[in-house]
C-alpha cells in the first residue's frame, strides 16, 4: 500500500518508485534454433511466439538487468541483443563467461533452464483476481490491494467491523484506482514469494 502511495502522490523522498511511465520492454522469443532470447523494444507488442517479460521506465534500467541476468546466470549477449556483431560466438565465449549457446555448443534445452530461472526474477507477471491483505494504519482496519485478472487495479483501507466482500466490483467502489505499473506488480510479486502465507482471498471468474 505504502507504494502505491508513493506512486500517486511522488513524494520527494522516494525517486525510485514515483515512476508512472514504462515505455522500455523486455520481449522474450525463441530463434530458429529454438534457443530462448530476449530482444528490447519501445514497443509492448508481442508478435507471435513473443511474451513480455518486464517493463521499466528508462531504457538504462532495461538494458542493465539484461547484462545483470548475464552475469548472474551465464546467459549469451548474442540472445540477449547485446551483441550485434557478425562473428558466431559472442565475446563473452572466448574469455569462458559464455556456455556457447550462441554457436550450439550448449544445447536449447540446458540455456532454457537457466534462462526460465533469470526470466522469473524479474517477471512481473501475477495470475489470477485475488485481493491481499495488508496490516492498517490502525488496530482497528486493514490495508487492501485488490488485483484483477493479474492486474494490480485498487488498493485502500477499510475498518474491520465494516469489511464485507460481496463482489469485486462493489469492493473495487471502496478502494482507490490505480493505473496499471509494472513496478508494483513486481514489488507485490515478490512480496508474496518472500511471504507465501500472507493472508489473501482469491476470487473465481
Amino acid at each position: 500500500v505504502e507504494s502505491i502511495e508513493i506512486k500517486k502522490y511522488k513524494p520527494i523522498i522516494n525517486k525510485v518508485q514515483k515512476n508512472i511511465h514504462f515505455p522500455h520492454h523486455l520481449i522474450a522469443y525463441k530463434n530458429q534454433s529454438n534457443y530462448p532470447c530476449i530482444r528490447y523494444s519501445r514497443s509492448s507488442k508481442e508478435g507471435i511466439g513473443e511474451k513480455r517479460v518486464a517493463s521499466f521506465a528508462s531504457k538504462k534500467g532495461a538494458l542493465g538487468t539484461l547484462k545483470k541476468l548475464k552475469r548472474d546466470f551465464q546467459l549469451c549477449d548474442k540472445l540477449l541483443g547485446l551483441d550485434n556483431s557478425t562473428d558466431h560466438a559472442c565475446f563473452d565465449y572466448h574469455i569462458k563467461k559464455c556456455m556457447g549457446a550462441c554457436i550450439k555448443c550448449e544445447a536449447p534445452e540446458e540455456y532454457q533452464i537457466r534462462f526460465d530461472e533469470a526470466t522469473k526474477g524479474i517477471s512481473q507477471e501475477l495470475k489470477g483476481s485475488f485481493l491481499l491483505f495488508e496490516k492498517g494504519r490502525t488496530p482497528q482496519e486493514k490495508g487492501l490491494i485488490l488485483v484483477r485478472e493479474g492486474q494490480v487495479t485498487a488498493f485502500g483501507w477499510l475498518e474491520e467491523e465494516a469489511f464485507q466482500i460481496r463482489s469485486l466490483e462493489e469492493l473495487e467502489d471502496q478502494l482507490t484506482t490505480v493505473t496499471q505499473n509494472p513496478e508494483l506488480q513486481l514489488i507485490i510479486r515478490r512480496q508474496l514469494e518472500r511471504n507465501p502465507k500472507q493472508v489473501i482471498q482469491y476470487f473465481t471468474p
